[in-house]
């Protein structure tokens, strides 16, 4: 009886201390004062995201970084369009000053997005973030917008789209030393 009172309280303890060793996910939430917005001649609106990778992030195994936000999305004419516009998330290639955005549009960033508003947009980040991970001097930060493409529609930032105050968000999702996630998508 006694053994058995023994092991039940140390395989307790493990799997209390194992549930609790794991690493979590860790979240940057933006307020629409953290994000400017700027107007391009070529392309119209885009906004510019800066943040830092958080120190926590460094050391762990990243399984994926998400970029959520939501835009409300317009025709650029009063005609039927028939195609959704796109919204992209790149990074830059320099710090941004004035001027039309220089940004890499190699990454798999583009998402069509229907007409209307509030409409949510999830970007994987996570080959960006790995790039700055390896060479802090790289974050430039982040550019969003229909800056590729056809000019279809227009996409607008929704202030307050994620939650009161959060304009967008920035998950970034573990991995244990096996290669699975810990953390889990809400």
């Amino acid at each position: 009886m006694r053994q058995t009172f023994l092991f039940v309280a140390i395989a307790s303890a493990l799997v209390g201390v194992s549930t609790t060793a794991l690493p979590k996910s860790a979240t940057i939430k933006l307020a629409m004062n953290q994000i400017t917005t700027k107007t391009s001649s070529e392309r119209g609106g885009f906004y510019v995201v800066t943040f830092s990778v958080p120190e926590d992030v460094v050391g762990k195994r990243l399984d994926t970084v998400l970029l959520e936000f939501y835009v409300d999305a317009t025709p650029t004419t009063d005609e039927e369009v028939e195609e959704m516009p796109t919204v992209g998330v790149y990074p830059f290639t320099e710090a941004f000053v004035e001027g039309e955005p220089k940004f890499k549009a190699s990454v798999p960033s583009v998402r069509s997005v229907p007409m209307g508003p509030g409409q949510k947009v999830l970007a994987d980040i996570t080959e960006i973030v790995r790039g700055w991970i390896e060479t802090p001097s790289s974050n430039h930060g982040l550019v969003i917008g229909s800056l590729t493409g056809p000019k279809i529609g227009n996409v607008a930032l929704k202030n307050d789209g994620v939650s009161a105050g959060t304009t967008a968000q920035i998950t970034f999702f573990y991995q244990n030393r096996f290669g699975q996630r810990v953390s889990s998508a809400k």
